[in-house]
């Protein structure tokens, strides 16, 4: 029941959002946690609703730690630790990366994370009124949902993404892992993330294999969004498709395949 108020709520949300007319010019809410008005105000930047991690994490009994020298909040509420680093793109709950278009933003002397990244950790019903006011509830969520992968799908996939987007944002890097976890997924491509790199059925599939780059080390960035495509982040489940218009003009995908989107110096497609 829960889970269909959270959807539910949520869809209310993006309605409410709308109805209350956006711009880019912050507007705050306040907030009402499990019923309860609490002291702290969530706020939306640039699109992204955003909510003191300390706030609600004393709404439901959590302690809440800084650290000055890496400019991060860790707020540990019963078997979830959640922490939120200054300017990051993604927030750690109980070790796992949990990535959003926002950042971690550092607003009225207090760390905000994006209210959709909360909800994704802790299952959390939210509601933003037109008046102003943000209603969140406890949500189910005890402990962070455990994940597995093999370390070789890491080692490999953080290699690729690493060759191949170098440069590009973590959201073009978490793109270019969605590419090869779906094709993974796919009866058309292998089964594995090595066989898929190296696949060679119509030809390299991958520049990195051919010129070598794939056995470059990869930066930190890379490894944590090989990560969290591994547990379960995704630009879009469809594409199996890429490639860069600049150094491929003409590339088969291009000619043959739906065009899905474009992410900095990429082009996606179905």
């Amino acid at each position: 029941m829960k889970k269909m108020i959270a959807v539910v709520l949520t869809a209310f949300l993006l309605c409410g959002l709308l109805s209350v007319g956006l711009s880019a010019a912050d507007r705050t809410f306040s907030l009402v946690i499990d019923g309860r008005q609490v002291a702290g105000s969530a706020v939306v930047r640039d699109g992204t609703l955003y909510v003191p991690l300390r706030v609600v994490g004393r709404a439901w009994g959590g302690r809440t730690s800084w650290d000055e020298a890496t400019q991060t909040a860790t707020t540990v509420i019963g078997g979830v630790s959640i922490s939120a680093k200054r300017n990051s793109f993604t927030v750690l709950a109980n070790g796992r990366s949990y990535y959003h278009d926002g950042c971690v933003e550092y607003i009225n002397g207090e760390m905000n994370i994006p209210m959709a990244t909360l909800y994704r950790i802790m299952n959390c019903p939210y509601f933003a009124a037109a008046n102003g006011v943000l209603y969140i509830d406890r949500g189910e969520q005890e402990t962070a949902p455990a994940t597995s992968y093999r370390e070789e799908d890491l080692y490999w996939l953080s290699r690729i993404i690493e060759a191949e987007s170098r440069g590009e944002s973590m959201r073009g890097k978490i793109a270019v892992g969605s590419v090869v976890l779906n094709r993974v997924r796919s009866a058309e491509f292998p089964n594995t993330v090595y066989d898929v790199i190296f696949d060679t059925k119509f030809g390299v599939q991958f520049t990195p294999v051919a010129n070598k780059t794939i056995y470059n080390t990869p930066c930190e960035e890379s490894v944590q969004a090989a990560r969290m495509c591994l547990e379960g982040e995704s630009v879009s489940r469809d594409i199996l498709y890429f490639c860069n218009p600049r150094l491929s003009p003409n590339s088969w995908a291009s000619r043959n395949r739906p065009y899905a989107f474009t992410i900095g110096g990429h082009v996606f497609y179905r």
